[in-house]
């Protein structure tokens, strides 16, 4: 078995907290997220988020989130539009397309954390991704076995959304790193 250099680094890659200033985004591939211009509701959340892989640091979050760091991005929708097209490729899926970018300003994300769970962001290593960066959710308030409503409302609430070629889409660019 080969394994990348890339792939290596993100194992042994200490993860690093973001600085609260930056912001955390998350492009969009599919239409279902979204609904009449706005996100559908935060129920849908729980699909986008994971358990942490294993590597050689322990990851101390419960779930996470991928996305990237707007302070290391260079062309928000030209990074979405190719990994649409790789999607459709990799996985002959005609309905991948770029719909939109979730985003917060880290500060507000970790805000967002209550007695319901801790929400954070780390920068995290990925092959061929420099920009990469989980939301990450600390011991959230489970129901049932499943992490509560009121987790998902409470981020939900603090993320916004940027459609393609519109005027907060072209400021979140404007304010990326060229």
């Amino acid at each position: 078995m080969v394994i990348s250099l890339a792939n290596l680094l993100a194992f042994v890659s200490r993860p690093r907290r973001a600085d609260e200033n930056d912001v955390w985004l998350r492009h969009l591939l599919t239409t279902s997220e979204i609904k009449k211009d706005r996100l559908r509701h935060p129920k849908i959340w729980q699909n986008g988020f994971k358990a942490p892989p294993r590597g050689l640091f322990r990851r101390r979050w419960t779930l996470e989130m991928s996305g990237r760091l707007l302070s290391r991005v260079a062309g928000i929708e030209r990074f979405a539009v190719a990994k649409a097209n790789g999607a459709r490729l990799k996985h002959q899926n005609s309905s991948a397309k770029f719909s939109g970018v979730i985003f917060a300003n880290v500060a507000h994300i970790r805000a967002a954390s209550g007695t319901d769970g801790t929400f954070d962001v780390y920068q995290t290593h990925a092959e061929g991704d420099r920009a990469h960066a989980d939301l990450t959710l600390t011991s959230p308030k489970m129901v049932g076995g499943e992490v509560s409503i009121e987790v998902w409302e409470s981020i939900y609430n603090t993320v916004l959304l940027a459609l393609p070629s519109s005027a907060e889409l072209a400021r979140l660019e404007g304010l990326g790193n060229h």
